[in-house]
């Protein structure tokens, strides 16, 4: 593909406090990230990083500014469309895992195929069980969030972002829950699952040395993105 995985130019984001005054908290950040490359975007707490990820992942819109996702305008489709687009292409990883605890493994994986363009019951069978493999949980799939530890919870989580095959995994604090040694095993398992399928990862970490395994880190601060001093 000639266009890039994401290409976000001039995004501003301001909202308006109790006290009347306006925060800027993005300033026209521009961001271009190639298919199949891993960008890691480092911060400090409340610099932004999650309301960049909101708006690039179409749970949010800028207030200006220009987005194209695989050479696709995301902001000038309508919101049905940008649903349909958010969960066919894109795949999500939260800080705290964000897995129904009533559900099993295998049902929390499923649920992405159940919304947008449905899949064959079949299909679907035979996508849970290589996502849940390929985070080395085949043999998991009946038990239920309780029943798992936490770095399972978020290797579960990794396989629900990638069961639909999106061409962009975005992750908030992936390992931010987890000690280190875990954390090291969860990002070795994402790092190698999003690189089998050649998909594009997108990362918002406070951690550097989690930042520092990706092929580009980038700084967010005061509402703009630059490449960072910590960039591997």
């Amino acid at each position: 593909m000639n266009s890039p995985a994401i290409d976000a130019q001039g995004l501003t984001r301001t909202v308006s406090l109790r006290s009347g005054d306006d925060l800027h908290i993005l300033r026209g950040a521009d961001l271009t990230v190639a298919h199949g490359e891993s960008v890691a975007v480092v911060g400090r707490s409340g610099s932004g990083k999650s309301t960049l990820l909101a708006i690039l992942g179409l749970l949010a819109k800028p207030d200006g500014g220009a987005l194209h996702l695989s050479g696709r305008d995301a902001l000038a489709v309508s919101d049905a469309a940008r649903a349909r687009m958010r969960n066919e292409h894109l795949g999500f990883i939260f800080q705290n895992y964000s897995l129904l605890p009533h559900l099993s493994a295998a049902e929390n994986v499923e649920l992405p195929l159940l919304q947008g363009t449905r899949v064959r019951r079949k299909a679907a069978r035979t996508a849970v069980a290589e996502a849940l493999t390929s985070v080395g949980l085949g043999e998991r799939g009946s038990a239920r969030p309780r029943e798992l530890s936490g770095g399972e919870q978020q290797r579960v989580a990794i396989a629900r972002a990638l069961v639909r095959r999106p061409g962009l995994v975005l992750a908030d604090e992936p390992t931010g829950a987890l000690d280190e040694d875990t954390a090291e095993l969860v990002l070795d398992v994402l790092q190698t699952a999003v690189n089998r399928l050649g998909t594009t990862l997108l990362l918002v970490t406070h951690d550097k040395q989690i930042a520092r395994r990706t092929n580009r880190v980038l700084s967010l601060h005061a509402g703009r993105l630059s490449p960072s001093k910590d960039d591997p």
